[in-house]
């Protein structure tokens, strides 16, 4: 058996956080005491997902509940053979070797790491020297960072979160009613970097006749691992701060400035990234009530990847050459110091080794009231203020842990952000009505009405879907799941939905059949259409498993006279058994024209 000193892998330029579309590559070095046989050397680069917890209070033998993602999974054989292929084994003499290996990730929504109690979302590579029976294979692990994109400059993550809450308080032993307790919250914005500070101001009203307790504000995180269709959770509090004197009876409390501390914690997770684990943060407020019910407020909100005023270059997709890429993105990255919890569990090929995931990190952060992140500059010290009704003030409070900024007078709770949800076409219902109502104004062509503008003369990707009717409802459901993956990129949505819509072929009954529904969606280039097409057809709906779809690079000016250059570089994505390309063409030929119309 062969003997390894040391098996080293270097990242390029000691790079260890990445991002989607990034390039993993570097230098796998294996120092080698004295000669092997090997069947081959091999470098994996793996993404995976894994939720694994033990049943309770049960005698079954096998009780481990198991959830388990892969979002990458490549080799690269670096000497010798390769995998489960036939011929001589190969050997490695004594020294030092060094192979090359590189990896692109996938330029779509990836998980960020995580590591928690019950699983993790881990990106790693492996190292494995084959050897020929009965020698055992060797194997080495280097885990990487990989961060999803939650771009805090975004607009939705700029609108601040408010909540108020009130609560009747009791008299002794319950007899009656000793007043009411109202609590108002609200932070200065949605999304924060981790080494920023949620600024809030709280504001305390205890109207009743008895003493509360005291005031606290907590970051807390909440993860959920979801395995078998079951889930367990873990709320931890990241910081936390509190008055150092109780609200008393008949009295207001306002704190402005309330700077809440975000240590390096990992990123929330993205929706639609993983479905197994879901990270996510909250602001709790709490008023301390002494034999009863705590009154708490709680505001979501997210932790980032990309900081304000920061940036990261675009990923790249299959088959783009390389953008233009900002050597210095000016983004930190730190270990996380807290919200993570090594996870010791493993299955089939997820290994167990002890990893702390990296999180972007802002170090000079200084509260702006302006709402725009500032370099490190001096502040003035936070506005605490009581007072009671009918009574001399008392001396303010001072708050425990509050760090010295300022913060605009609180104007009362505000609407909650922006879902950005948008509104679907119309329904099957709807268009049938419309093309009733066309008939009957002797109206020669049935089309579906827009669901938004096409913008003029803009390079685009015109996608476009024929499926049998009966599965518009899913089709829809199937939109409507996919709305923000759609909103991605404001360029993507869709533009026309019309069941059997009428063209001008001479021979319909052969190219068109009679019970068939026409989707066209638009995207800014054809890489981001298909990858959405892939990305829907492991749903299982019944519209997709009997689609035509195509895809041509077009503008929103098309006209008749342009239909047979855009033609002639119609690729077919998807198609049903048996149609062939001449069919594909006639399809494409005379629905364009109605492109327009739909529009």
């Amino acid at each position: 058996m062969g003997k390894f000193k040391l098996c080293a892998i270097i990242f390029r330029e000691k790079k260890v956080v990445y991002r989607e579309g990034d390039l993993v590559s570097g230098v796998m070095q294996l120092d080698v005491l004295e000669p092997v046989t090997v069947k081959g050397v091999r470098v994996y680069c793996y993404g995976e997902a894994l939720t694994k917890w033990s049943k309770e209070f049960t005698r079954d033998w096998n009780t481990d509940q198991v959830g388990q993602e892969k979002y990458l999974a490549q080799v690269l054989t670096v000497f010798g053979k390769k995998a489960n292929v036939d011929g001589p084994n190969h050997t490695l003499t004594v020294g030092q070797h060094k192979w090359n290996f590189a990896f692109r990730l996938p330029a779509e929504r990836l998980p960020s790491s995580f590591e928690g109690e019950y699983g993790a979302i881990r990106w790693f590579l492996k190292v494995e020297v084959d050897k020929p029976f009965p020698s055992i294979n060797n194997k080495w692990f280097r885990a990487f960072t990989v961060l999803s994109a939650l771009d805090l400059n975004e607009a939705v993550y700029k609108n601040p979160m408010s909540k108020t809450v009130t609560k009747t308080v009791s008299k002794a032993l319950g007899l009656g009613n000793a007043g009411n307790l109202i609590l108002s919250a609200k932070t200065d914005r949605f999304g924060y970097c981790p080494g920023e500070s949620v600024a809030l101001t709280v504001e305390a009203k205890n109207e009743s006749s008895k003493d509360m307790g005291k005031v606290l504000a907590t970051l807390v995180q909440r993860v959920v691992f979801t395995a078998n269709d079951e889930s367990k959770s873990t709320n931890l509090g990241m910081s936390s701060m509190e008055t150092e004197l109780p609200l008393a009876k008949g009295t207001t409390l306002t704190l402005t400035d309330l700077m809440l501390p975000i240590p390096a914690v990992p990123p929330s997770t993205r929706k639609r990234t993983c479905h197994i684990i879901s990270c996510t943060y909250s602001v709790q407020v709490t008023i301390q009530v002494p034999w009863g019910l705590n009154l708490q407020a709680v505001l979501p909100i997210a932790i980032g990847t990309v900081p304000r005023g920061k940036r990261v270059p675009p990923p790249r997709r299959a088959g783009q050459s390389s953008p233009p890429r900002d050597p210095v993105t000016g983004i930190q990255y730190v270990q996380c110091v807290t919200g993570i919890t090594p996870c010791r569990k493993y299955h089939n090929n997820f290994p167990n080794f002890p990893y702390t995931p990296q999180t972007a990190f802002v170090s000079d952060y200084v509260y702006n009231p302006n709402g725009q992140a500032s370099p490190s500059a001096s502040a003035q010290p936070a506005a605490v203020s009581s007072s009671a009704k009918g009574a001399t003030p008392s001396a303010p409070p001072v708050v425990s842990g509050a760090t010295p900024s300022t913060l605009p007078p609180y104007p009362g709770p505000s609407a909650a952000p922006p879902s950005g949800d948008s509104e679907l076409p119309p329904s099957y219902e709807d268009v049938l009505k419309m093309d009733e109502d066309n008939q009957k104004s002797a109206t020669p062509t049935k089309t579906a009405t827009a669901a938004k503008a096409a913008p003029k003369g803009k390079d685009c990707a015109v996608m476009m879907i024929r499926f049998s009717d009966t599965g518009l409802s899913t089709f829809r459901d199937c939109i409507q799941r996919e709305q923000n993956n759609l909103l991605d990129n404001e360029e993507a949505y869709l533009a026309a939905l019309a069941p059997q819509p009428i063209t001008g072929l001479e021979k319909p009954n052969e190219e068109w059949p009679e019970r068939v529904a026409l989707a066209v969606l638009v995207f800014p280039d054809m890489c981001s259409g298909e990858e959405w097409l892939s990305g829907v057809s492991g749903r299982g709906d019944n519209w997709y498993s009997g689609c035509d779809a195509i895809i041509m690079p077009a503008k929103w000016t098309v006209s008749r006279e342009e239909a047979g250059r855009l033609i002639l570089s119609v690729t077919a994505v998807k198609t049903r058994e048996g149609t062939t390309k001449q069919q594909i063409l006639a399809f494409s030929k005379n629905i364009l024209p109605s492109i327009t119309k739909c529009r």
